[in-house]
């Protein structure tokens, strides 16, 4: 009977621990799922929210545009000395059109900072001192900047009972200029545009209000908020900058979504717990009541399985025990010995799944890094339990994110892609796991990432400085061995685990701008996005390359692209973006001057200037402008082939156009002519200029271009051998010598669209 109950027990504790267990899974699942519905729906109604906003915010913006590039009021700003009241009167009109195309727009001014004159839409034109709202001009707030405050005066200037709220939006004039001459600002009328918010936002679940970052004012609100709850939502979001949190405030439990809004505003949305509670609680119901009801059903069946599998070992027990016991027993026997063995191939079977587990415990580490750099890897607090669930415990509070890429054009003819990723991925990862707690994972062909555990007594700095020179470490021993230089770049310090697929995001565009850096140069988003300085439009270097290109000067159109490249680029201080949004403007300022010059460009559309992204590094980029420009030149100043009065010169031209294939050399030369080798080539280049062998391998680098552009289909191999360079290597070489490219890179860059 004692074995019957050990049954009984067994079998019901197989049915309801399972059971339980599933059932509190499912039950915690479901909560988090219903948690990230509600908080899923409640950012997409956040975003939404904010889309409206910037909607209603784009045409003050754009007004603002508008009137800055008008050319009445640069003429004002440039020339306040000679201004009369009918420019001013213009500038009024325009302002006043402008002004009544939007809605909410109340008033509008503009500052003349050389005459300290204020113009407004409806009043007239006032001298600083005299102007009635003077103080917003005085604060000098930033440019692009929107204020939240109060007006006591009407657009007249006359005071009212009552004050009026406004939003006041400030642009510094003019745009373009180094030198900022005077200040437009745009009041809007903040119950209008509450109203024209609320008549574009249709949502009626939960509730929003808008807080002033700069005052902490609570300015639009929709639903039942204190200065309080402002206060605490704006110091929590300062704090911890989460984009959405399950807050309590006063008792409440709200689901709550943030989004800044120009970096003046905090858009706070709020959605009570009390939904979630109600069907959380009716699912919690609904799965008790199923889970009594299977326990019960359980039971039974535990009960009926452990008498069917009691009956037949009793009756052997009861028939043939005595042959089993030992005559003199030191232990009590009972039926469960009978399972003594397929409990031990269980445990068997149980040591060899653990040990397979085992051997993929790499593989899935590499994968969970990969979701995790990705952001696949599921909400930011089951992180933390998945990294332990793989075996990954980070010793240290602070994080980097590492990602290493090369060109695949740098591997050798032979090497295999597959077998050096796995190289170079195991030499790279262990030089910084010797550093630091490191765990990476293969993201593509030729790129790697990293996550770094560093220690909260590092400084910024010496990280830096220490991951830069194990980084140039790796690149000499890999230059060495392999010929292979690896880009890195590293990302900023993080104190949290969820915000590494943000910032490995932010990594991996940084090698979007190589084309601006050498190939070892070592990258960090700290340093790159400290320098915020906004670069000056190079306008004396645009009009000194123009000069430089029409009167065909390639050494001084050069030495204009170095210049430009020292100023701009070789110092680091500007932002990558802009400096990649200056060298496009220039170069697109550089083919608007040849078109008023009056030069046909239609001839010179296969000069891909906008391709410059597609070169590896900064010397690349270098060499592909310098090409581009020297093709430009030769474009426009055409060169005929050298004419020559003596005879001997014009037969050896003719000899080098009909037999530029063969393999030609100056005794061939000679022996057609009849003359002596050193005789013919001092004769040629006292006629032509150049040596007879450097014009031979011109015209042979003229031939293969004409090939590589118009006959597609033959290779470089097949090109090489047509211009009489048996050797494929060599035609590289002297190609690249002569055009700054090799010829791989230059049919790349004509094929393009």
């Amino acid at each position: 009977m004692l074995w019957f109950r050990k049954t009984l027990l067994f079998f019901f504790l197989t049915v309801c621990i399972p059971m339980l267990t599933i059932s509190s899974i499912y039950l915690f699942t479901f909560s988090q799922e219903l948690q990230s519905r509600y908080s899923s729906s409640l950012s997409m109604e956040t975003d939404r929210l904010t889309d409206q906003l910037d909607a209603l915010m784009k045409p003050i913006e754009r007004l603002s545009w508008q009137l800055t590039f008008s050319s009445s009021l640069d003429n004002l700003l440039l020339r306040t000395d000679k201004a009369n009241m009918y420019d001013y009167l213009k500038l009024q009109t325009a302002m006043r059109d402008q002004a009544s195309i939007g809605g909410f727009i109340q008033s509008l001014y503009v500052y003349f900072g050389v005459s300290g004159k204020v113009i407004t839409t409806d009043e007239g034109l006032y001298a600083l001192q005299d102007f009635f709202d003077r103080s917003i001009i005085q604060q000098n707030q930033p440019s692009g900047s929107y204020q939240i405050r109060n007006l006591a005066f009407d657009n007249f200037g006359n005071r009212t009972k009552e004050e009026s709220s406004v939003i006041t939006f400030q642009q510094e004039l003019p745009l373009a200029g180094q030198v900022k001459l005077g200040r437009m600002i745009i009041n809007i009328d903040l119950n209008r545009f509450e109203k024209a918010l609320r008549s574009v936002n249709k949502s009626d679940s939960g509730s929003y209000f808008l807080i002033d970052t700069n005052t902490g004012r609570v300015f639009l609100k929709e639903g039942d908020f204190s200065g309080e709850h402002g206060d605490w939502h704006l110091t929590n979001w300062k704090r911890y900058h989460k984009m959405s949190d399950f807050v309590t405030l006063n008792g409440e439990r709200h689901f709550t979504a943030y989004r800044s809004i120009n970096d003046s505003w905090l858009l706070v949305k709020t959605l009570p717990d009390l939904s979630y509670r109600s069907e959380f609680a009716a699912k919690r119901k609904s799965l008790m009541l199923t889970d009594l009801i299977l326990l019960l059903i359980g039971f039974g069946f535990a009960f009926l399985f452990s008498f069917i599998v009691y009956s037949p070992w009793r009756r052997i027990f009861k028939q043939y025990g005595s042959h089993f016991m030992p005559s003199s027993p030191s232990r009590i026997y009972d039926e469960s010995a009978l399972f003594g063995e397929g409990v031990r191939r269980l445990l068997t079977e149980n040591s060899r799944i653990y040990t397979t587990m085992e051997q993929m415990s790499p593989l899935l580490r590499r994968k969970l890094v990969y979701d995790l750099l990705n952001g696949y890897a599921g909400s930011d607090s089951s992180i933390p339990q998945m990294l332990k669930t793989h075996g990954i415990e980070f010793p240290e509070e602070r994080y980097m994110i590492g990602v290493a890429s090369y060109e695949p054009g740098d591997l050798k003819p032979n090497e295999e892609p597959e077998s050096l990723n796995l190289l170079l991925f195991s030499i790279i990862e262990t030089a910084f796991a010797g550093l630091y707690y490191t765990i990476g994972t293969w993201v593509e062909d030729g790129r790697y990432a990293f996550i770094l555990n560093v220690g909260t007594e590092t400084d910024e700095k010496d990280l830096n400085g220490r991951l830069r020179a194990e980084c140039q470490r790796i690149n000499i021993m890999l230059e060495e061995q392999m010929g292979i230089t690896v880009r890195f770049a590293f990302s900023r310090l993080l104190d949290k685990v969820s915000g590494i697929s943000q910032s490995y995001t932010a990594t991996r565009r940084l090698l979007n701008y190589r084309a601006l850096y050498y190939k070892a140069e070592v990258l960090f988003d700290s340093e790159v996005e400290a320098s915020r300085k906004h670069p000056v439009f190079p306008v004396s270097l645009q009009h000194l390359l123009v000069r430089h290109v029409l009167k065909g000067d390639r050494s001084g159109a050069e030495e204009t692209l170095e210049l430009f490249f020292t100023q701009y680029i070789d110092n680091g201080k500007f932002p990558p973006a802009k400096m990649q949004e200056t060298m496009m403007v220039l170069m697109g300022a550089l083919m608007n001057e040849l078109l008023k010059e009056g030069y046909d460009l239609e001839d010179m559309e296969d000069l891909p200037f906008l391709f410059w992204q597609d070169c590896s590094d900064r010397q690349e980029l270098k060499n592909f402008l310098h090409a581009r420009i020297g093709r430009l030149i030769d474009r426009m100043n055409p060169q005929e082939p050298p004419k020559s009065g003596n005879d001997y010169v014009v037969r050896t031209i003719a000899i080098i156009e009909q037999r530029y294939m063969d393999n030609l050399t100056i005794a061939d030369l000679a022996g057609e002519l009849g003359l002596t080798p050193n005789y013919i080539s001092r004769l040629f280049k006292q006629e032509t200029g150049v040596p007879p062998l450097d014009y031979l391998t011109r015209y042979r680098i003229n031939k293969a271009k004409e090939l590589m552009l118009f006959s597609k289909h033959l290779t470089l191999k097949e090109i090489s051998q047509q211009v009489g360079y048996p050797d494929v290597h060599s035609f590289i070489r002297f190609f690249k010598k002569y055009e700054s490219v090799t010829p791989g890179t230059f049919r790349k860059l004509e094929m393009k669209p």
